[in-house]
């Protein structure tokens, strides 16, 4: 995911949404501001029962600044400063990579500095902690020392903050769904780029494609057969080869890229995997008056605990799981539309902007409770 936000206008957009931070908004009610501390004090539990000391917990993120993903953020009271990642030797045919990665890292990482000033200024919170903050759409796991992350795979200890794209997208303020659920048409959509693969392995070769082990191109090719799911690849990315890369633009499921207002008009928003979670369309589809129907993930966001399959989303874990669905939806039209009402009401309690920097500040709090603990 990373290739694809260096490209978008960081600094604006960013600013743009952090800049209404402190407006005036409603407050919130005590049930979901204990819900949104759940969901803090569940990142940080593991930790809390750890028997470590402060010099051990710095000398891991010492140990693990040579990383270019890895950043470490000192707050003073509501100040954030990024320290000053150290040199590292790289071989010269890997310096272009290198820096390309290092200046996508500073991007971000100058993105969630501003943010975290903010929501220490919104909460009123006065810290003084080091904490380290993974800046790579997965990047380093670790188990002797809690490293901030964005998501991370089922398992990880990593505490996690709200996910990039709340802060690249505006607080997804500019996605409005206005046709209702009723007159939206009977079947799912997905568009998105050929990412993703099985085995940890993501590059797309002659033998992923025969073996299916892509799962997009592999659900894109059974879906351009029938009127269930309109299943697009826009992009054809991390292809080993040039005719790897010509084979899937020829296909008939590739086309140029389609917006949500075109995928609104579908009941279903299909939410797949791609190097990770699908961030943004999460949310998007939450806030939609369609229902997300997600193919089963490895993949974790700090949301992930409050919602119930079949209450806010439709699990999957196949092609013909999702032609089910739908088949359904057409015998008995409005048999999901609680699951479209569920989403919505999901986001309003919990991805609202003024919700999103609430939890944040929580877990700025708790990681706070147990920096100080430490002897």
């Amino acid at each position: 995911m990373m290739h694809h936000i260096r490209r978008r206008a960081l600094g604006f957009g960013v600013r743009a949404g952090l800049a209404d931070v402190l407006a005036p908004r409603d407050p919130l009610d005590e049930e979901t501001l204990q819900d949104i501390d759940d969901l803090a004090r569940g990142q940080m539990e593991v930790w809390t029962q750890q028997k470590i000391s402060r010099s051990w917990l710095l000398e891991n993120f010492e140990y693990l600044h040579p990383h270019p993903c890895l950043f470490i953020l000192e707050i003073e009271g509501k100040s954030v400063t990024v320290q000053k990642k150290p040199d590292v030797a790289v071989p010269p045919e890997e310096r272009p990579n290198y820096e390309r990665l290092r200046r996508s890292y500073a991007e971000r990482i100058h993105c969630y500095r501003i943010f975290l000033e903010r929501a220490l200024e919104r909460s009123g919170l006065d810290l003084h902690v080091t904490l380290a903050l993974n800046a790579d759409d997965i990047g380093l796991d670790c188990s002797q020392a809690p490293l901030f992350a964005f998501q991370k795979r089922e398992g990880s200890l990593n505490p996690l903050l709200p996910d990039a794209h709340f802060l690249y997208s505006n607080w997804y303020r500019n996605f409005r769904d206005t046709l209702s659920y009723d007159d939206k048409r009977i079947a799912g959509c997905f568009a998105g780029s050929s990412t993703g693969g099985s085995g940890g392995s993501y590059m797309v070769d002659e033998e992923v494609v025969r073996e299916g082990r892509n799962p997009r191109l592999r659900a894109a090719a059974h879906f351009v057969k029938g009127d269930f799911v309109d299943f697009r690849i826009t992009r054809a990315v991390q292809c080993a080869n040039p005719e790897v890369k010509a084979w899937i633009e020829a296909q008939p499921y590739f086309t140029k890229p389609i917006g949500y207002r075109q995928q609104f008009r579908n009941r279903f928003l299909v939410s797949m995997d791609g190097n990770g979670a699908a961030w943004s369309r999460y949310a998007i589809g939450l806030k939609s008056n369609s229902a997300i129907i997600k193919y089963q993930s490895p993949f974790v966001l700090y949301y992930f605990p409050k919602m119930t399959a079949g209450r806010e989303y439709l699990s999957v874990s196949s092609e013909a799981e999702v032609e089910r669905i739908v088949e359904l939806e057409r015998r008995r039209p409005g048999a999901h539309r609680h699951v479209a009402d569920g989403g919505r009401r999901f986001f309003a309690r919990y991805l609202r902007q003024d919700r999103v920097i609430a939890y944040t500040a929580a877990l700025l709090r708790r990681y706070s409770e147990f920096y100080n603990s430490l002897s």
